[in-house]
C-alpha cells in the first residue's frame, strides 16, 4: 500500500528509525491500575513542548478543562516527581501503553516549539544532544510516539491540536497530519468529539462541553496573548503563528 499523500517515507528517515528502538526498547514499570475507569471516561495522554511557563499555564488549563468531562487525563505537569524518578522516556512510553491499551486517545498538542523539535527529528534522525531543558521531555515523548506514525499506527488512537493565534494546523509537519489537527478553541466541538470516540455524545451536548471547556480556557487565553506589560519576545511568533484564518 502506498503512504498517504504528504507522508515522509521510513526509508528516507533511515538514522530516526534505526534508532528509534533503542530509545524505548527498556524495562518499563508496569502502569497503576485504574478502578472506575468506565466511569470516569475514556483515557487521554496530553503531550507538549515547555515553550514557557506561560504556555505550560495553557496546557494547564486544558488539561484541566477536559478533566470535567468523561475524560481521564494524564499530563506530565501533574506527575513531575514520578516521571523524574522512572525517567522522561520511560514514563511517557509506560503513559502511552497504558493509554492505548486501554482504548483512549494520545493529544499531541503543537505549538511552534513542537514543531520545531519534530521538525528536527525527521531532517536528522536523531534529537540535537546538548544541556537539559524545557524541551526535554517533548524530546523524549517524541522517541515513544513517533513509531506508531512512521508505521501508519497513530490514526484513530492520536489526534493533534494547537491554539488559534498561536499556530496554524497546515504549520504540522505532514507525517503527524495523518491524524486529525483541530484549532482551539475554534475547533473545540470536534476536538472533544475525537477524544470521546467512539461514545461521543450528541451533537447539543458536545456544543454545551465546547463551551464549558471554552469558558474554562479563556482567563489562561486572556493571560497568554495578552498578558500585563510588555510581552515576552517571540510570543506568538513562529511557523504558521497569526490568527488562524
Amino acid at each position: 500500500m502506498g503512504l498517504p499523500h504528504g507522508q515522509i517515507h521510513p526509508q528516507a528517515l533511515g538514522p530516526l528509525v534505526a534508532g528509534l528502538p533503542t530509545l524505548c526498547r527498556c524495562a518499563f514499570p508496569h502502569p497503576p491500575s485504574q478502578k472506575g475507569s468506565r466511569e470516569r471516561g475514556r483515557a487521554a495522554l496530553l503531550l507538549y513542548s515547555a515553550d514557557d511557563s506561560g504556555f505550560e499555564r495553557l496546557v494547564g488549563a486544558l488539561a484541566s478543562a477536559l478533566c470535567q468531562l468523561p475524560l481521564r487525563v494524564a499530563v506530565d505537569l501533574w506527575s513531575r516527581r514520578e516521571m523524574s524518578a522512572q525517567g522522561p522516556v520511560a514514563w511517557f512510553h509506560a503513559q502511552r501503553r497504558q493509554t492505548l491499551q486501554e482504548g483512549g486517545v494520545v493529544v499531541l498538542l503543537f505549538s511552534p516549539g513542537a514543531v520545531a523539535l519534530c521538525s528536527e527529528w525527521l531532517q536528522e534522525g536523531v534529537s540535537a544532544p546538548g544541556a537539559h531543558g524545557p524541551h526535554d521531555a517533548f524530546r523524549a515523548s517524541l522517541s515513544c510516539v513517533l513509531p506508531d506514525f512512521l508505521q501508519g499506527r497513530a490514526p484513530g488512537r492520536y489526534v493533534g491540536a494547537c491554539f488559534d493565534r498561536l499556530l496554524h494546523p497546515d504549520s504540522v509537519p505532514a507525517l503527524f497530519r495523518t491524524v486529525p489537527v483541530f484549532s482551539l478553541p475554534s475547533q473545540l466541538p470536534d476536538f472533544l468529539g475525537a477524544l470521546q470516540q467512539p461514545r461521543a455524545p450528541r451533537p447539543g451536548r458536545l456544543q454545551e462541553r465546547a463551551e464549558q471547556v471554552s469558558r474554562a480556557l479563556q482567563p489562561a487565553l486572556d493571560s497568554y496573548f495578552h498578558p500585563p506589560g510588555t510581552p515576552a519576545p517571540g510570543r506568538g511568533l513562529g511557523p504558521g503563528a497569526g490568527d488562524g484564518t
